[in-house]
Formats: C-alpha cells, sequence, structure tokens
C-alpha cells in the first residue's frame, strides 16, 4: 500500500492463497489462485494512477472497470496529437507531442535542432538538407516521420475519419507497436475502440476530422465516464474498480486499500436545509449555529453511508480479505474507517478484541 504520509512503497511478500471452488459432488475444493480472482476494490480512483503503476512493476495485467480511464490513455493522447499535426500544420506543440510519442519516437535533442535550423519545429521537420547535427539513425527516422505525415496531410480532406485513422495506424506501425508493449492487447482495444467513434462521427458528419478532434480533446479535458475497451483476455486479470461498480459481485481475493482515506470534508458555499432554511457560513464561530448543526447533521449522514459502504466492499470477498491502509501510528487512527474496525479489532495483531478478551 502507498505511504501518503511518506511517498515511498513498501512491498510485503503475499501469502500463498488457494481460491476455494466446488467439487462437482458439492464438496468444497481448493485450486491456486488467479489474477482473476482478485479485486481491488477503492472509495474513489483518485489516486488510481499509483496502484496501476505498482502492477506495471509486478507485471501484473489489470483491469480498470469504470470510471475515468479510457481518455486518461497515453495511447488516446498519442492518436490526438497525431490528428492534430495531420490537420495543422501549424500546431507546434501536437507535432511535438507525435514526434516524440512512440508512434515516431524521436529524441528531445532532435527536436531542438529541427526548430533550430528552420525556426519551426514543422518546417525543420520538412527542410532539406538535415540539420548535421543529428545522427543517421535520427535522420532516417525524421525522413520517415516527415513522409508519412506529409502523405497523411495530402489525403486527410478526401478520407473518413475512421479511414483516415487506419491509413495512420497501417503507416506508422502503431497498432503493432502497441501489441509489444506491457497491456498491449487493452492498449490496442483503445485504439480500436478510438476507431469505432470516428466511425459514428462518420455517419453524421462524413470527414469531420476538425469536429472528431474537438470532441476527442472536450473528452480528454473533462474526462466523462468511459471505461476501457475490453479484450477476449478480460477474465484472467486483476480488476480495479470503485466499490460502487462492485455491488453484487463477489471474487475469491479482495482487496480494500485506503483506509486511511478521510471522509468527504465538506465546503463552504452557501446551502439551503429544509428544516433550517437558507444558510451561508459566518466568519464568527459564535455566529453560525445553524450552519454548523448543518454541517453536524450532513456528517452523520455521511459516516452512516461510509459504514454501509465498507460492508458492502468486505462482503465482496467470497475466500480472502485484505484490509490495507498506510497510517503512520496505528494507535491512532484517523480515518471513520479506522476508527470504526479498531472498536472490534487490534489494528497491530488483525485480532478480534471480543475473542481476545
Amino acid at each position: 500500500d502507498p505511504s501518503h504520509a511518506t511517498g515511498h512503497w513498501q512491498y510485503v511478500k503475499p501469502l500463498s492463497f488457494a481460491a476455494v471452488a466446488a467439487g462437482a459432488d458439492g464438496s468444497e475444493d481448493t485450486r491456486p489462485l488467479q489474477l482473476g480472482d482478485i479485486a481491488i476494490l477503492m472509495w474513489s480512483l483518485s489516486d488510481v494512477a499509483i496502484y496501476e503503476e505498482a502492477l506495471r512493476e509486478q507485471g501484473l495485467d489489470y483491469y480498470l472497470a469504470g470510471g475515468h480511464a479510457f481518455y486518461a490513455q497515453q495511447d488516446i493522447y498519442d492518436v490526438l496529437h497525431l490528428l492534430r499535426a495531420i490537420s495543422s500544420a501549424a500546431d507546434e506543440l501536437s507535432l511535438a507531442g507525435v514526434l516524440r510519442s512512440p508512434i515516431f519516437a524521436l529524441e528531445d535533442e532532435t527536436l531542438f535542432w529541427l526548430t533550430q535550423s528552420q525556426g519551426s519545429l514543422n518546417a525543420g521537420l520538412f527542410s532539406t538538407p538535415l540539420p548535421k547535427s543529428l545522427s543517421k539513425a535520427e535522420s532516417a527516422k525524421v525522413a520517415r516521420a516527415a513522409a508519412i505525415l506529409g502523405n497523411l496531410r495530402e489525403r486527410k480532406d478526401y478520407l473518413l475519419v475512421a479511414e483516415l485513422l487506419g491509413e495512420a495506424l497501417q503507416q506508422t506501425g502503431y497498432d503493432a507497436l502497441l501489441l509489444c508493449e506491457f497491456l498491449g492487447q487493452r492498449k490496442m482495444a483503445n485504439v480500436l475502440k478510438l476507431v469505432e467513434q470516428a466511425r459514428t462521427i462518420d455517419r453524421t458528419s462524413p470527414g469531420d476530422l476538425n469536429g472528431f478532434i474537438t470532441q476527442l480533446s472536450e473528452f480528454v479535458v473533462r474526462t466523462p465516464k468511459e471505461p476501457l475497451a475490453a479484450t477476449q483476455s478480460e477474465g484472467d486479470v486483476i480488476r480495479i474498480m470503485t466499490i460502487h461498480h462492485a455491488k453484487g459481485l463477489e471474487f475469491p481475493l479482495v482487496v480494500v486499500p485506503d483506509l486511511d482515506r478521510k471522509g468527504r470534508q465538506g465546503d463552504r458555499r452557501p446551502v439551503f436545509d429544509e428544516q433550517l432554511g437558507p444558510l451561508v457560513p459566518a466568519a464568527v464561530k459564535g455566529d453560525r449555529v445553524g450552519w454548523d448543526l448543518h454541517r453536524f447533521v450532513e456528517q452523520q449522514q455521511d459516516e452512516e453511508e461510509r459504514k454501509r459502504l465498507l460492508y458492502v466492499a468486505c462482503t465482496r470477498a467470497a475466500d480472502y480479505l485484505i484490509l490495507s491502509s498506510s497510517i503512520a501510528d496505528l494507535a491512532k487512527p484517523t480515518s471513520d474507517w479506522l476508527k470504526f474496525l479498531s472498536k472490534r479489532f487490534d489494528l497491530h495483531t488483525g485480532r478480534d478484541r471480543k475473542s481476545v478478551g
């Protein structure tokens, strides 16, 4: 579990687990635990990138269910930069983004020398001859990028958006490159899902490349809830999802991290209470009795809802449940979840206080 206090990871070697399976005669049998048996249930996905990075470092395949996952993927950013660079030769920022991406994989120094030689990155990319400061390998990559982008720019007004995307993938080989990366099937599925979205816009506005870029750019900025594309091997991966998303599901092994995360702190915006009427927080504490009463009731309701949420998370586990936290002092729990658990369990040992007593 990540330590929010220190910013470091503490890796603990996992125990050997065995999932319980029902035999043909109704008896219980055990089998080795598989990745598809594991679910990480989170109250919020705001810190999910930390867990994704940890799973990637350990080489563990995972699937982020729900949330804002799709438009926050690097492969989506790469394709967006590519489309922007094709659409407008004046978009130097997107051109730099796609040239540095795995699509063309140019070095930062190469971008510098191209810009220095002609005063702009786009002019330098299509200049002849190329700067002498470039190595033969980098010069070859620059020539390839210029040829591909030049061809796609010439054809962009004669192709549907989906067709343009298909040709871009074919000429750059980006699809094959993704398949060689970690979670490559997932990344490739994301790009194909983007192609399907392009086909959708082609049905109503054929070939509207700028419209598709504008829509995709807005989605990247405000990240609507769009799940990652599914793949055929989705069943044998660790699932990461919110507790709300896991309602009605069950997994052999459930991990509930971030028990030290505090609940909603509320805000100071004016509110309308059904019983107390309009309320505005006052600067002087003694003058805000109605506001404090409203906040107290709201806090009690939030704590009860979070208790129900913790119950939902814990009951998703069929065989094993791991509760995880990165608290500095177990004797002084700070979150409502840890305080609630500490009344029944010893946080140092995990033992039931009633059974010990």
